[in-house]
C-alpha cells in the first residue's frame, strides 16, 4: 500500500491551476434521466489528453497554452452501458462549458473489443462474433474459477467440470471440435500474459470483464495456438471508477455442497439364509451358498436371483458423503485520482467438499494493479499476481473411495473397529470384487497438493504523435506443485492383509514469459466524398516457456510411520521408480493486421501472421496464417420500419494447433533399464491447420430486442496422429500429419430489454 500512497501523493501535488493562456473546458456528463454519470472518460484525442469524470459527473480539462492554437477539437466522451458522443469545439484561451447527456447502449453495440482486432473495435463494427461478459454477469452468480462464471452466457460456449474435487478447474469448449487427439482447450490470456497454468489459481472478482472469440475466423491474429479459439480475461485496475473516489468491495459468500443424487444399490441379495432370514447359510469353506430353491416360483439360475433382503442395511454413500461447507472472503480497494489508477485485492477461499474425513481445499490470492501516467504522451501499466492452495484429495475413477464403496454389501458396517481397535475396519466380510472400505483409506492415505502462483507484466505506451502509437509489454508467469501421497507400512488391504504401503512425491510446473513490441497506426482520411478511417497494427510477438517435472515412488517401506524415502527400501532393485522431464518451448511470431471503416457503415479487414515454433519439425519451422473480413451496416444505408441496427458480416481466417513437445523427437523407453525405441522422430511436422468461414447477423429491433445470428464452417486438416509403423522402420509408431475434421455450427443469442426505467433494469 505504501506504493500506492506513493503515488497518490505524486499526483495530488502536481499544481493543477491553469494561467491565463490554457484552455479550460469544463462540464457534466449525465445519464437520459438526469443521473449524473461518475466514471464517464472524455477525451480530446488530437491534443492527446483525456479526463475522468468525478462522482458528481463533472469534469475539467485543461490544454496547456503551447497546444491552443484557436484550432478546432473533438471532445468525446465514454461511459460503459451508454451510447458515446462527441462535439466539436474551437479551443481558444479561457474558459469554455460543455456538457453531455448520454443515451442508454442496452446492448452495448458502442463497447470495445480488443480481442482478435487491430486496435480498440466497437462492437457494431466488428467482422466477426466476439462475446463480452463483464464483471456485472460475472458476479451474479461468481465462480471458483473465471472459467465456471462463463456457463451460459454467451452462445458457443460450454464448460465442462471434468472433476467435482475441490480446487479443479473447469474445462471451456467453443464450438465444434477441431482436434482428434490432442485439447480442445483454448488459448488463455490474463492481462496480456499468456497462459498455460490452471485457472483454477485466479478468482472471478477480480474479473473487469471477458472477451471470446470462437474459430480460425476471429483468432487468426493468434496464429498456431489459436484453433480451439481464444478466451481474453481483464482483471479490475480502477480505470472504470469516477475521479477521486475511492471504492472499496467487501464480499462474503457461504453456503454448503451436498450430492443430490446418489448411484442406486441394490438391498437385496442371492444368498441361502437361515429361518432368521438374516444368517447365511455357508459351505465348508466358509463361502455363502446360493439359494437355488425354486419355492414359489422362484428361477435362481445358476448365480441365484437377489430376492432376499438384507439385514442391518447401512446407506454406505450417506454414511462417506456429507454436506461440506465452502466460504469465500473478498476484499478490493481502488482509486481513480488524476494521472493514477489502482487496484488492489485479496480473496480467500475454503471448500470442503462433500467427502468425509478430507480437510479439502484452500486458497489465498493477492492481486495488484496501477496505471501511471508519466507524461502527455506516455503511461506506464504495472500488474502482480500472487496465489497458494493445498488441497487434501482423494483418488479418482476406479478403484477410488467412491467407486469401492459403490461394492460394499449394505449389510457392512463401516464403522466397526479393526481388531487392533483403530477405526473404520479395512477387511470387508465376504469380500466382492472392487469392495473395500473408502474411509479406512482416507483416514490412513493422505493426498495433499500445494500450489504457488506469480504472474506479473509491465506495458508502456507512447503516443508518438496524433496518429502513431508504440507499445512495449513483458509478462511472466511462473507456477508450482507440489504433490504427496502417503501408504505406511502396515497399512490393510481390504481382505485384512498388512501391506508394505507407499509414498509417491511429486514436484511439476514451470514458468511462461512472453514479451511484444507493437506499432499502432489510427489515420482517417476522405477518399472521394467518402471518408475513411484505418487502423493498423505491426507486431512481434516473442514467447518462451518451460515446463519441469519430477517425481519419485517407493513401494516398499521398512520403518512405520515416517513419510520419507530413508524409510524405505530404498537400495533395493525397483524398490525406487523415478520419472521426470524438461521441456523448454520457444515461439517466435510476427503479424500485420489493418482495417478500414469507410463512411461508417462499410468494414474491411485483412490480416497476415507468420509463426515459428521449436514444437514444429525442424524441416518446417515457420507456418503462415491469414485473415479476410468485412461487414455491412445495413441500417446505415437502408430504412427498415422497426430495426435500429442491422449488421451483415462474413470472416474467414487460418489458425493452428501446435504438436506436443514429444512429437517431433526419437523417444525411448526403458523396459529392465534398457532403451527400447519407442517413437521415430519427423523433421516434417506441422501444426494442424484450420479454416474457418464464419457467416452472421447482427439486428436490434423494437428499441427492446436484439438478436445474433453465427454460422460457422471449419475444416481442420492436418491433423496430428500417432500411427503405427512397419517392423522395417525399426520404431512401432510415429507422430505425423494426417486426416480431416470437419464441423459445422449455429449460433443464435436473444436478448430482450423488459424493463429500463430509473430506478429498474431488467433483461
Amino acid at each position: 500500500m505504501w506504493l500506492v500512497a506513493a503515488f497518490v501523493s505524486i499526483a495530488a501535488v502536481v499544481p493543477t491551476r491553469a494561467t491565463a493562456q490554457d484552455a479550460v473546458v469544463k462540464g457534466q456528463v449525465k445519464g437520459l434521466q438526469g443521473e449524473a454519470l461518475g466514471g464517464a472518460i472524455v477525451t480530446a484525442a488530437s491534443v492527446n489528453m483525456s479526463v475522468s469524470t468525478n462522482t458528481r459527473g463533472m469534469y475539467t480539462l485543461t490544454v496547456p497554452a503551447v497546444q491552443v492554437h484557436g484550432q478546432e477539437i473533438t471532445l468525446s466522451v465514454r461511459y460503459i452501458g451508454y451510447s458515446p458522443k462527441s462535439t466539436t469545439l474551437a479551443l481558444a484561451a479561457g474558459e469554455h462549458t460543455q456538457d453531455f447527456q448520454l443515451e442508454p447502449d442496452p446492448f452495448r453495440l458502442n463497447e470495445v473489443v480488443v480481442t482478435g482486432t487491430a486496435g480498440p473495435t466497437e462492437k457494431k463494427n466488428l467482422t466477426f462474433a466476439a462475446p463480452t461478459i463483464d464483471a456485472t454477469q460475472l458476479q451474479q452468480a461468481p465462480g471458483v474459477d473465471p472459467l465456471s462464471s462463463l456457463a451460459g452466457k454467451a452462445a458457443g460456449v460450454r464448460t465442462l467440470q471434468p472433476s467435482g474435487q475441490p480446487g479443479s478447474d473447469t474445462k471451456i469448449r467453443l464450438r465444434g471440435a477441431t482436434s482428434l487427439t490432442g485439447t480442445q482447450d483454448p488459448l488463455i490470456i490474463v492481462d496480456g500474459t499468456i497462459t498455460r497454468g490452471t485457472l483454477a489459481d485466479i478468482n472471478a472478482e477480480d474479473i473487469e470483464r471477458i472477451e471470446v472469440v470462437k474459430g480460425a475466423a476471429a483468432s487468426s491474429l493468434y496464429g498456431s495456438d489459436a484453433a480451439n479459439g481464444v478466451v481474453q480475461i481483464f482483471t479490475k485496475r480502477g480505470d472504470n471508477l469516477p475521479d477521486g473516489a475511492l471504492q472499496v468491495t467487501l464480499r462474503n459468500e457461504f453456503g454448503a455442497s451436498s450430492q443430490p443424487n446418489v448411484v442406486p444399490v441394490s438391498v437385496e441379495h442371492p444368498y441361502a439364509v437361515a429361518a432368521d432370514g438374516c444368517t447365511f447359510l455357508r459351505d465348508v469353506n466358509g463361502n455363502r451358498l446360493i439359494d437355488t430353491s425354486t419355492t414359489g416360483g422362484r428361477h435362481p439360475g445358476i448365480t441365484g436371483i437377489s430376492d432376499h433382503p438384507y439385514c442391518n442395511i447401512h446407506d454406505h454413500q450417506a454414511e462417506v458423503l456429507t454436506h461440506g461447507l465452502f466460504m469465500t472472503n473478498y476484499l478490493s480497494i481502488g482509486q481513480r485520482k488524476g494521472n493514477t489508477d489502482f487496484n488492489v485485492s485479496y480473496q480467500n477461499t475454503k471448500q470442503d467438499g462433500v467427502i468425509l474425513l478430507l480437510k479439502g481445499y484452500n486458497r489465498r490470492n493477492f492481486r495488484f494493479n496501477l496505471d501511471q501516467s508519466l507524461a502527455p504522451r506516455l503511461d506506464l501499466s504495472v500488474g502482480a499476481f500472487f496465489g497458494r492452495s493445498d488441497n487434501n484429495t482423494g483418488p479418482q475413477g476406479p478403484g477410488s473411495p467412491f467407486f469401492a464403496v459403490t461394492f460394499v454389501e449394505p449389510n457392512i458396517d463401516l464403522f466397526a473397529k479393526n481388531p487392533d481397535g483403530s477405526p473404520y475396519r479395512a477387511q470387508v466380510p465376504d469380500r466382492v470384487s472392487n469392495a473395500s472400505n473408502p474411509l479406512y483409506f482416507l483416514a490412513n492415505t493422505p493426498i495433499t497438493t500445494d500450489r504457488t502462483r506469480y504472474t506479473g507484466f509491465v506495458k508502456a505506451r507512447w503516443r508518438i504523435n496524433d496518429w502513431l502509437a508504440a507499445e512495449g509489454n513483458y509478462n511472466y508467469d511462473q507456477e508450482t506443485a507440489a504433490y504427496n501421497e502417503f501408504q505406511p507400512k502396515g497399512f490393510l488391504d481390504a481382505t485384512g492383509t498388512p501391506q508394505l504401503g507407499y509414498l509417491v512425491k511429486q514436484d511439476s510446473g514451470g514458468r511462461v514469459f512472453n514479451w511484444g513490441a507493437t506499432l499502432t497506426s489510427v489515420r482517417s482520411f476522405n477518399l472521394g466524398s467518402w471518408d475513411v478511417r484505418n487502423t493498423t497494427k505491426a507486431a512481434v510477438v516473442v514467447e518462451d516457456q518451460l515446463r519441469n517435472f519430477f517425481r519419485l515412488q517407493s513401494n516398499q517401506f521398512r520403518v512405520v510411520g515416517i513419510p520419507e524415502f530413508p524409510a524405505t527400501n530404498y537400495g533395493l532393485p525397483g524398490a525406487v521408480l523415478p520419472n521426470s522431464f524438461t521441456q523448454p518451448i520457444r515461439n517466435r511470431n510476427a503479424y500485420l493486421v489493418s482495417t478500414f471503416v469507410l463512411r461508417d457503415r462499410y468494414i474491411l479487414d485483412g490480416l497476415f501472421r507468420r509463426d515459428g515454433s521449436s514444437l514444429f519439425g525442424i524441416d518446417n519451422r515457420y507456418q503462415n496464417y491469414y485473415r479476410v473480413s468485412g461487414a455491412w451496416r445495413v441500417s446505415q444505408d437502408v430504412h427498415l420500419p422497426s430495426i435500429d441496427e442491422l449488421r451483415l458480416r462474413a470472416s474467414y481466417g487460418t489458425a493452428g494447433l501446435r504438436p506436443e513437445f514429444n512429437a517431433q523427437y526419437e523417444t525411448y523407453r526403458f523396459i529392465n533399464g534398457i532403451p527400447t525405441k519407442s517413437t521415430l522422430g519427423n523433421p516434417f511436422l506441422q501444426p494442424a491447420r484450420s479454416a474457418e468461414l464464419e457467416l452472421g447477423l447482427n439486428a436490434d429491433f423494437g428499441g427492446r430486442y436484439s438478436l445474433e445470428y453465427s454460422f460457422s464452417r471449419k475444416i481442420t486438416r492436418d491433423q496430428i496422429l500417432l500411427v503405427n509403423l512397419s517392423a522395417a522402420a525399426g520404431f512401432p509408431n510415429q507422430w505425423k500429419n494426417g486426416g480431416t475434421l470437419r464441423g459445422l455450427s449455429h449460433e443464435v443469442t436473444l436478448q430482450a430489454l423488459l424493463a429500463n426505467r430509473a430506478n429498474l433494469f431488467w433483461s
